[in-house]
């Protein structure tokens, strides 16, 4: 496969699988892997418990987190991550309204002002029962009060999102049946036919293919 300068993000519902199949393209290209690093949230243990009370303190500190870690993406050698820096418009689309919404709108567009997106991003579309059960079975204390109901939400507002994930978007069926390996076999696939002549836009502003 011709090698390109690019960032390739892997999306995806809580327990779709994101990280093991960005690990598993990473081994198999040979290009860095840059994770979420969700841990270093100080809100982390309310994002399931009082939603409501914290949304935008929690929005804004994954928004700071997310930042920090893409702006440090290397320009010059392509990366597959874990997220794509516009997950946080699909949240704070989900949890945020009035004057809180609009304050976080324009702080992502003031951070991504010129800094350009992932050239591929890749929506693993894994059924949202399959992903509770994945959820339940991981075992992180942050994660025991998430309801299957929140799970298809989130999954909705994915969809209705789908063109600011990235310059090209592409959705995976992952049934539960799927394995990792399978489903970063088609990732791989998806970049060797999307990438060969790609551009990169400013991380706001997707399109869909």
């Amino acid at each position: 496969m011709t090698p390109v300068a690019a960032v390739v993000a892997v999306e995806g519902l809580p327990g779709a699988g994101k990280t093991t199949c960005a690990r598993l393209v990473s081994a198999q290209l040979g290009w860095p892997e840059v994770l979420e690093q969700y841990t270093d949230h100080p809100f982390l243990g309310t994002v399931y418990r009082e939603p409501v009370r914290h949304n935008l303190l929690v929005e804004m500190q994954f928004l700071l987190l997310h930042f920090a870690q893409y702006r440090e993406l290397s320009t010059g050698g392509s990366v597959i991550a874990d997220f794509a820096p516009a997950k946080d418009l699909v949240f704070a689309d989900l949890v945020l309204s009035g004057d809180d919404a609009t304050l976080f709108r324009r702080l992502y567009d003031h951070f991504y002002e010129g800094m350009p997106g992932p050239a591929l991003t890749v929506f693993i579309d894994t059924p949202p029962d399959e992903c509770l059960h994945r959820v339940r079975a991981r075992g992180r204390e942050f994660e025991r009060n998430m309801q299957i109901e929140w799970l298809e939400e989130l999954r909705t507002a994915y969809l209705q999102r789908f063109e600011v994930l990235g310059s090209h978007v592409r959705r995976i069926e992952a049934p539960a049946d799927a394995t990792a390996p399978e489903v970063a076999a088609r990732i791989v696939n998806h970049i060797g036919d999307d990438l060969l002549a790609h551009h990169t836009p400013s991380a706001g502003d997707g399109t869909t293919c």
